[in-house]
């Protein structure tokens, strides 16, 4: 008997619990009577904002090959010496191996870097790129990267700048010098589709050196390097062409704001070669196709329809800096034939 009624008891208890947690989880409320009735609402701040999901490698090697040697494509180092592939190799003078950062982040994310090199007593840092005729230990350094999409990628699938060619592609590049160099808006980077579909920004070092300095190079002539990247979430606006734009005369790229008018390696989040997706700041190029000049570049904030500067390098390139809003840029000039 005690038994049956214990259980009762609990049955009882539970029932009640249950129906205690019903009108805990009920959000409605009854609002009646005669008359003008108030009915209530509270809602609570909530932020949603999301979580920075990068992977990157910690350490590296900054190789100098002023002779040009076959250097490993992999530029790694096997008892602290720099290996050697007759196969599968790099010659440029200034290396490192392409690291790739794996971006799992679900939203935009504005890529900046700051950049400072550190050579050894003797070794100069240079400014521009070397001529080889330097009777100083020159070294001539730039960090650059470029957007690899959704396939992890490889050294094989990826072209870089020519070393002593800084800035002649469109790829967003940065010279190093002993005091630290710095980009916020280095690079833009889409949103992940998920955690297990992330893109993929693949960045390394390249430059050269002088070719035969006096007293020439000896192995304790060195450079190392500090780099820090900052990932801060973003929205993109998109930066497109005037419909009236002649497509054969420009394209659009991101990158640095000077070099020459190459198109290869247009990078970002590029929608068509007449829009792109970009951060707010971000420096936006407008680049003649081949055999076209430039003769206006007109840009207006897309809201707002401000006038935006666009400032000219030479008759192939143009740059500006994108607005809050997103831009329409119109162009005119003399298309490719």
């Amino acid at each position: 008997m005690k038994k049956k009624l214990f259980s009762l008891v609990m049955a009882v208890a539970m029932i009640a619990s249950l129906a205690v947690s019903a009108l805990a989880n009920d959000n409605s409320q009854s609002v009646s009577g005669k008359g003008s009735q108030n009915g209530n609402v509270n809602l609570a701040g909530a932020m949603a904002l999301p979580a920075v999901n990068v992977t990157m490698p910690k350490t590296g090697v900054t190789i100098l090959n002023p002779y040009k040697m076959k250097v490993k494509n992999t530029a790694t180092l096997n008892n602290n010496e720099v290996e050697t592939d007759s196969t599968n190799f790099i010659t440029d003078q200034v290396l490192s191996a392409r690291q790739v950062i794996v971006n799992k982040t679900l939203a935009p994310l504005n890529v900046g870097i700051a950049i400072t090199a550190t050579p050894t007593e003797g070794v100069v840092m240079a400014t521009a790129p070397c001529t080889g005729k330097e009777t100083t230990k020159s070294v001539f350094m730039f960090a650059e990267a470029q957007y690899a999409g959704t396939t992890n990628p490889t050294v094989a699938n990826l072209t870089w700048t020519e070393p002593g060619k800084v800035n002649a592609k469109c790829y967003p590049q940065i010279v190093a010098g002993t005091a630290e160099a710095s980009n916020a808006n280095f690079f833009v980077l889409p949103a992940a589709a998920s955690d297990s579909a992330p893109n993929y920004l693949v960045w390394t070092l390249s430059g050269n050196t002088a070719t035969a300095p006096d007293g020439g190079w000896a192995s304790t002539d060195k450079v190392a390097t500090a780099v820090t990247f900052t990932f801060t979430p973003t929205v993109l606006v998109n930066i497109e062409e005037d419909a009236d734009t002649t497509a054969n005369v420009a394209k659009l790229a991101i990158g640095s704001a000077l070099g020459t008018n190459d198109t290869d390696g247009l990078t970002a989040a590029l929608t068509s070669s007449s829009k792109l997706q970009v951060a707010q700041g971000t420096i936006v190029r407008v680049v003649a196709v081949e055999g076209a000049t430039i003769s206006t570049v007109e840009v207006k904030d897309s809201v707002t329809s401000a006038k935006v500067t666009a400032t000219k390098v030479n008759a192939g390139l143009y740059y500006f800096v994108a607005p809050p809003n997103g831009a329409t840029v119109k162009i005119t000039g003399t298309a490719a034939s």
